[in-house]
Parts: C-alpha cells; sequence; structure tokens
C-alpha cells in the first residue's frame, strides 16, 4: 500500500522494531517511526536526532530491543520507553565514530558491524566500538569510495561472514569465528562480481 501521510518523508535506512517500521529522513535530519502496527501512518513527533553532535544521519538500525543511530561523527542509542509519543529515547551512550556509507551496516552474531568514518571496520560491543579491520586492510580501503561500499552476510556450514565490497576497489571477507580477513574475485576483475547474497528455499 502506497504510503501518502504527510508525516511520511520517505526514507533511505529502514527496519523493523517492537511493531514499528523505522527509517532515516533523506536529508539526514532525524530518524523516525511509523504508528503502532501500521506502516501507512506517521506522526511527526515520533522524530528522533542524534543529541552527541550536529551531523547528518546516515542509518538507524535496530539491534535485538534497541535502535543503533549511525550519523557521520557520532553512533548512539534509542530505546522504547513505551510512551505514546516519543515512543524512542536517547539511552546518552555514544560511540565517538560514524559510519561511512549506510549500505555497510550489517547485523551479525547478535551485534552490528559497520564501516567507521575513519576508515576501520568495528562491530559493536556492549555500548562500545571494537574495532574487527587490520591495518592491512585498512591501507587497502584507503582513497576508496566508502559512500558506495556495499556489504552483506552469509552463512556456510555454521561459520558466519562479512562481506565488504568496494565497487573502485577489492571484496573482503571477514569470518567471524577465526577473525581473519580474505579477497574475494571474479575472472577478469580485481573485486567480486557478487554484490548481494540471499538465502531462499534451503
Amino acid at each position: 500500500t502506497k504510503i501518502t501521510d504527510p508525516g511520511y518523508p520517505g526514507s533511505v535506512s529502514d527496519g523493523y522494531i517492537d511493531h514499528y517500521l523505522t527509517g532515516v529522513s533523506p536529508d539526514g535530519r532525524f530518524w523516525f517511526i511509523s504508528n503502532l502496527d501500521d506502516a501507512t501512518d506517521y506522526n511527526t513527533l515520533d522524530r528522533m536526532q542524534g543529541e552527541a553532535s550536529p551531523d547528518r544521519m546516515i542509518a538507524a538500525v535496530p539491534m535485538q530491543f534497541e535502535v543503533v543511530a549511525f550519523s557521520q561523527t557520532t553512533t548512539e542509542f534509542f530505546a522504547n520507553t513505551g510512551s505514546a509519543t516519543g515512543t524512542f529515547q536517547n539511552k546518552r551512550a555514544v560511540i565517538d565514530v560514524g559510519c561511512a556509507g549506510r549500505f555497510t551496516v550489517q547485523s551479525i552474531d547478535n551485534t552490528l558491524v559497520w564501516l567507521g568514518n575513519d576508515g576501520i571496520v568495528y562491530r559493536i560491543n556492549g555500548y562500545q566500538k571494537q574495532r574487527i579491520s587490520t591495518a592491512a586492510i585498512e591501507r587497502a580501503i584507503a582513497g576508496l569510495n566508502w559512500t558506495d561500499a556495499i556489504s552483506y552476510t552469509h552463512v556456510d556450514r555454521g561459520r558466519v561472514y562479512y562481506f565488504l565490497h568496494f565497487p573502485d576497489g577489492h571484496t573482503w571477507r571477514y569470518d567471524c569465528a577465526s577473525q581473519l580477513w580474505s579477497r574475494r574475485e571474479s575472472l577478469g576483475m580485481d573485486r567480486w562480481r557478487v554484490s548481494h547474497i540471499v538465502k531462499w528455499s534451503g
């Protein structure tokens, strides 16, 4: 069903939590939620902004029962208070690094992994950042277009992988179990042709 509510600003990053749809406004000023159990109805009071820094919002991603709001230079956490309006409130927990590209954020292993605005790949550990990239990986991706980077995940025989794919560079794979990085490439290319993986019908 087409959303016609004038309170809906459009969205560049969508999610679902506690029977609410989440989104990020195209201009990056705020993230927002739908009304309860109604993805076509929106209240302009249910818009949240990052409070640690006046930078643009990049992505808002549900993680378990919280929403992690990634801005350009900071990352903040919001929780459902149960209020009728202003439902999600800032938990006053801040990570002092932002997100380089909204398509680099992935939910994996009960946490989130993303490419920071400093060119380092992190995972969330509690309310702290944990570096998972190596100095060699960081040198390899320096100077690439981080905004257009794409990430995706893959589970193969119980092993969980995070892929980071640069259209103007290489495709890197992180093994969550061994914590090792490797490169993927296709014949005649420096990167992998694959840009998304979907599990379907077993």
